[in-house]
């Protein structure tokens, strides 16, 4: 008799059990949080998090996937992954720990043999990361603290050297992308007016140029076309593409997201169409064409 009262007892705790975390389940959400091409044109990288509804302190979770254009198939890499870069032959990911409050190591990941290594760690909180496209080079941005300024820093992977490449003072330069032939770097600059601008920048700083200078409104997002255009965001949402001197400027028409990531292989613009949506959609340049190929809030099997 024992053993038939307990049976019940424990199917009925597995029961209870189950029905709290479908209970819980309910009370959250998927989203896209990042988007990063890998260089070939062929897949994305996705940093896809699952988040309570409205309890910003509830268990949050995190995990980096790998989107295949032509097969539409995700493949899991690892979790806890954000301000992610590829590098230019495919084989490693740069990232940042997104449970590390202070966002300190540098962390590689190997796609073969999915291994994590640690990079670069000390006291002072990093992202914005990008990998130079001849596979030399790290840019990415420190935060100095509270109220500090945000700078841009150049790690030289076979020395660790680096390079500080922005003295902000008390503005902030955020997001630098590094060009195709991995001699310059575009950012943006802000300066707490409500007027950023994008700017343009070399390796070990020795030049900065104000490519946008327009005092009307927000410039923000940029990031490369190809080796000789540039594309960003003029606020709200409104993509522009110019000339990496600046002139030429023309509104892109068809796109009205923020950010825009572009592959000049792929002939493709990758956007996620808006927070609340959250649509992942691929624009391509040539036929412009806008599909939609996944919902960031239908992701929940992926956590599961």
């Amino acid at each position: 008799m024992k053993h038939v009262i307990l049976m019940p007892l424990f199917v009925l705790s597995v029961y209870c059990v189950q029905a709290q975390i479908s209970n819980a389940d309910t009370n959250y959400t998927t989203r896209i949080s990042s988007i990063e091409w890998m260089a070939d044109g062929k897949a994305i990288l996705l940093g896809i998090v699952k988040h309570h509804k409205t309890d910003e302190q509830a268990p949050f979770f995190s995990k980096v996937f790998l989107y295949d254009i032509q097969s539409g198939q995700l493949k899991f890499l690892f979790d806890d992954g954000s301000n992610l870069a590829a590098s230019p032959d495919g084989k490693k990911i740069i990232f940042l720990k997104r449970s590390d409050k202070k966002r300190q190591d540098i962390r590689f990941y190997d796609i073969g043999s999915g291994k994590e290594t640690v990079l670069k760690t000390d006291t002072m909180r990093k992202y914005g990361l990008d990998w130079s496209p001849d596979g030399k080079y790290l840019v990415y941005n420190i935060l100095g603290g509270p109220d500090k300024p945000v700078d841009i820093f150049v790690m030289e992977l076979s020395t660790k050297k680096i390079t500080q490449v922005t003295n902000s003072g008390s503005d902030k330069s955020f997001d630098p992308i590094w060009s195709p032939d991995s001699k310059h770097i575009v950012y943006y600059l802000e300066k707490g007016d409500r007027h950023d601008q994008i700017w343009l920048t070399d390796r070990t700083g020795d030049f900065h140029t104000n490519l946008t200078n327009d005092t009307t409104t927000h410039n923000f997002f940029p990031s490369w076309f190809d080796q000789n255009t540039i594309i960003y965001t003029q606020s709200p949402s409104q993509l522009i593409m110019m000339s990496a001197n600046g002139s030429n400027r023309k509104i892109i028409e068809g796109i009205n997201a923020t950010p825009v990531k572009c592959n000049s292989n792929a002939g493709k613009f990758v956007y996620v169409k808006s927070e609340e949506e959250n649509k992942l959609v691929i624009y391509d340049w040539k036929n412009k064409t806008a599909s939609e190929v996944l919902d960031g809030t239908k992701l929940m099997s992926l956590f599961n």
